[in-house]
């Protein structure tokens, strides 16, 4: 009885034994789950899932893999991950980019293409957390069964979904597969146009005024270029901002331009003029010169701080440009117009065209400009505050993969990014067409200078029986100021200033400051009444400036050598040594180092002494005109009366033929004198012997 019991609870406590190692194991294994489970929370009564994509495949070939890595927080360790392919959209370029608008609004395709593939989220999962999801695809006919049919190219959807592990769904994101085409169309063309909107940097007395806006404008562009290096962009940023941020006291201000210039590389530099004019104004008032001179200002002020050479072609956005604009950027050499869509008339287009992705033609009253439209829903999604920016990228790239495959024709579009831009987009978007085009021989999409989109064919509709281009208007701008005033005043100020600028030393602090008041005078913030009173004042002031400097007055001079110094005498009295230019002219005098004499003037009394040598006795007159380095503009001028009492060489030498000429003369004269009969004779002699 005893030996019974100890042998049951011997057996009993070997029970317990072995159920409690087991009871252990499987705590042991609950406590050590798998990598993947590892990085997965657990969940609490209402679970908040985010999905967030760290990177996604831009495009797949037709035998290819599609891949999504993904960072999933907040889901269970039993969470499941679910993707549905859906169909694509189709049909036209405009129903395609109609489709891709509501899917980004929420409103995704119901028509599954393929059923839905469920996966333990945990597998998926590294331990760090990300989650990677590959989808192998293969087009009709091929035998690899493994592999998911995707029968035509196009932007096929695909709806992400976690769910719990009792089926509740706890979050979803569409992300979307691109399948490229098996033909060798192509590629879109992108161009990437970096243009802050932020202008200034000076007063309108010519002094420095850098305001945070200016540099945050700025500091974005700078960030622009870096991320889209190695990439064909193209840089509009102002001059008067690069001049003045070079000119800052602050060490910040100068890095930034240096890093603008440091980290160009492909990018190129767009011409624009120095000062923000209001272009329609001056297309209406008719003064192309004045226009090609600030551009020509403004392209020289980036030259000499960025060291790039500025591109023509092209004329960037611009929102004072109107109807007029179109003649005067013909006239100015514009090969391609960049507009926003509401600067544009309301002329129909073909229904099938965006008008986003292919150029029109602007008409003006006697010209005509390729125009290139920037894309409204590309710009919206770059100035959208994402907190998942490789989703919007992944959008912005369905967008135009999407417009590329509707029809044959060739597209692109230009992208405008600036402070508004979300820089992470940006990023990722560059990232997506960088990782794409290095991992295909040919690119869906590639990144061309703007220039060239504005180079592909034009759309056109049917009418009369004939393909014509699609020509559009400009609207005029909401007010076009009176310019015509300014420019009279320009045609003075401008030669002025730049006299003004080589007549004081290099670098004269007040030479460069009325320099910037001239060209900041013709911004369009400020009213032309302003700028009348600035270019005035400016003009009033160098004129003042240069009426410092005199000559001495006239006088007689008498001259008894042949070769002979001739004193003049200048003064200055700007208080800086000049640079000008000694023109003479005599009628009798050579001037021995030339009648035309660079000059350094210092700051006071300057005495010179002209070299000369005389041509002739007599009186004449010397004159003698300070003028500018670089132009005829008089500064001084001099009269004197020379009376030279010697004879040039020439002179004795004539005076000395002609009275040996007499001596023979009168000595054969003396010899036949005896009669008039001999004298008589010689001559019949002569005229008989003549006549036969």
């Amino acid at each position: 009885m005893d030996g019974s019991v100890v042998t049951v609870r011997t057996r009993a406590n070997r029970l317990l034994a072995i159920v409690g190692t087991l009871l252990a194991c499987a705590l042991s294994s609950i406590a050590a789950p798998t990598p993947g489970a590892a990085a997965l929370e657990q969940p609490e009564s209402s679970t908040t899932v985010t999905i967030d994509v760290s990177s996604v495949s831009a495009w797949v070939p037709a035998e290819g893999v599609w891949v999504a890595e993904l960072r999933i927080a907040g889901a269970p360790a039993d969470a499941t991950i679910t993707y549905s392919i859906r169909q694509p959209p189709s049909g036209t370029e405009q129903a395609v980019r109609v489709a891709l608008a509501r899917e980004r609004d929420g409103d995704v395709e119901e028509s599954v293409m393929r059923s839905a593939v469920e996966q333990q989220l945990a597998p998926l999962t590294d331990p760090s957390g990300t989650t990677r999801l590959e989808i192998p695809i293969r087009e009709a006919g091929t035998g690899q069964r493994d592999r998911i049919r995707i029968p035509n190219p196009g932007v096929y959807p695909v709806v992400i979904t976690v769910d719990a592990g009792d089926g509740t769904a706890l979050g979803t994101t569409t992300l979307h597969l691109n399948r490229l085409p098996t033909d060798d169309r192509s590629p879109f063309r992108l161009g990437i146009l970096v243009q802050p909107s932020a202008h200034g940097g000076f007063d309108v007395e010519g002094n420095l005024d850098i305001t945070d806006e200016l540099r945050s404008s700025v500091r974005a562009a700078v960030d622009l270029v870096d991320a889209a290096a190695l990439l064909p962009a193209r840089l509009a940023v102002s001059p008067e901002a690069v001049v003045a941020l070079t000119k800052s006291p602050l060490p910040g201000d100068r890095e930034l331009i240096d890093r603008l210039r440091d980290g160009l590389g492909d990018t190129t530099v767009q011409r624009v003029p120095w000062a923000d004019l209001h272009l329609e104004g001056w297309a209406t008032s008719g003064r192309t010169d004045d226009v090609q001179g600030s551009l020509i200002d403004g392209q020289q002020a980036l030259f000499a701080r960025l060291q790039q050479p500025a591109d023509v072609r092209l004329w960037p956005v611009d929102s004072s440009i109107g109807p007029a604009s179109v003649s005067l950027l013909d006239r100015l050499g514009i090969d391609v117009l960049i507009v926003e869509a509401d600067q544009l008339g309301d002329e129909q287009g073909p229904p099938s065209e965006s008008g986003a992705t292919r150029p029109s033609r602007v008409v003006g009253s006697d010209a005509s400009i390729p125009a290139v439209t920037l894309d409204p829903q590309a710009q919206a999604l770059l100035e959208t505050s994402s907190d998942d920016p490789e989703l919007t990228a992944s959008q912005l790239l369905a967008l135009m993969f999407g417009s590329w495959l509707a029809d044959e024709h060739e597209r692109g579009s230009v992208i405008r990014t600036d402070e508004s831009t979300d820089l992470r987009v940006a990023e990722a978007l560059f990232d997506l067409i960088r990782a794409g085009s290095s991992n295909e021989d040919r690119p869906a999409i590639t990144v061309v200078d703007p220039a060239e989109v504005g180079s592909l064919a034009p759309i056109s509709q049917r009418q009369g029986g004939r393909d014509l281009v699609w020509e559009r208007t400009l609207l005029a701008p909401e007010m076009t100021p009176n310019v015509q005033g300014v420019a009279e005043r320009l045609s003075i100020a401008r030669p002025l200033v730049d006299d003004y600028a080589a007549i004081m030393p290099a670098d004269d602090p007040i030479a460069a400051r009325e320099a910037v008041v001239i060209q900041r005078s013709l911004d369009r913030s400020v009213s032309p009444g302003q700028q009348e009173e600035l270019l005035d004042a400016s003009i009033s002031r160098m004129e003042t400036d240069l009426d410092k400097i005199s000559a001495s007055e006239p006088r007689t001079l008498r001259v008894t050598a042949r070769r002979t110094p001739i004193p003049l005498r200048f003064t200055n009295d700007t208080g800086r040594p000049i640079r000008a230019r000694l023109r003479l002219e005599s009628p009798r005098l050579d001037f021995v180092d030339g009648n035309l004499q660079e000059l350094t003037l210092q700051p006071g009394l300057n005495r010179l002494d002209v070299d000369v040598e005389v041509r002739a006795s007599g009186q004449f007159t010397m004159q003698a005109d300070l003028i500018a380095p670089n132009s005829d503009r008089v500064l001084a001028s001099t009269r004197q009366q020379v009376r030279s009492t010697t004879f040039s060489g020439v002179g004795l030498l004539l005076s000395g033929g002609a009275l040996l000429f007499l001596v023979v003369w009168w000595s054969r004269t003396l010899r036949r004198r005896p009669d008039a009969t001999g004298t008589d004779t010689v001559d019949a002699t002569e005229r008989n012997a003549t006549s036969n």
